[in-house]
């Protein structure tokens, strides 16, 4: 798996599986070590990046921590969900073969309202939940464009690199909360919805003048 894409997988499993406690009572990873893990890999990629014959060994050592703290935790998913594919996509893991797939492929969703907040640079997104299906997780991503490209997403990894001004509502909540957004600028808002399965197309934008 490239760096990039390792990145996004990462991003994915801390806005997932530390969501939900309730499900994933007790990871034998905390987050605080997960994040300290996840903050030295992108540390080393990006020296690398600058300096790629100097710092390959420690990019890689660094990418090898990454992976194993992955590893630890996919076994640990598989544990808890038996099987269920719904559960091991909670976690932010792609259901392999063998797992009990009770969903099907989603189509473009965009039910969703924002409303300005009282504090200065803040939009509300609260999203109406899903009615055809229980445990979709819900993401938004904002930005200045009108368009996003169209391999944005890519078997279901999310490419960051390409809306570099984009500020992204990963967490499964149905209400994102947008921070910093510039006075007179327009913004374009997208819902994505996900399965054990299939991530959505993203909705049509909707735009709001701050």
């Amino acid at each position: 798996m490239s760096n990039k894409n390792l990145k996004s997988f990462c991003d994915l499993v801390l806005a997932s599986l530390y969501e939900h406690p309730g499900t994933f009572t007790n990871p034998p990873i905390a987050v605080d070590e997960y994040v300290q893990v996840y903050k030295a890999f992108n540390l080393a990629v990006g020296k690398y990046e600058v300096a790629p014959k100097v710092e390959k060994t420690n990019m890689l050592q660094a990418k090898e921590k990454m992976v194993g703290v992955l590893d630890t935790l996919s076994g640990y998913v598989n544990t808890v969900s038996n099987g269920d594919a719904d559960i091991i996509t909670l976690a932010g893991f792609t259901p392999t073969k063998g797992t009990t797939e009770k969903s099907k492929p989603l189509d473009r969703y965009g039910n969703f309202d924002l409303k300005r907040n009282d504090a200065y640079g803040k939009v509300t997104a609260k999203i109406v939940a899903y009615p055809l299906e229980n445990g979709v997780k819900y993401m938004m991503v904002c930005t200045k464009q009108a368009e996003l490209p169209e391999n944005f997403v890519v078997d279901g990894v999310f490419d960051f690199s390409l809306v570099p001004d984009a500020l992204f509502a990963l967490n499964n909540g149905r209400v994102k909360v947008f921070s910093n957004l510039e006075a007179g600028t327009v913004y374009y808002f997208y819902l994505f919805i996900s399965n054990a399965v299939s991530i959505s197309p993203p909705s049509l934008p909707k735009s709001f003048k701050m």
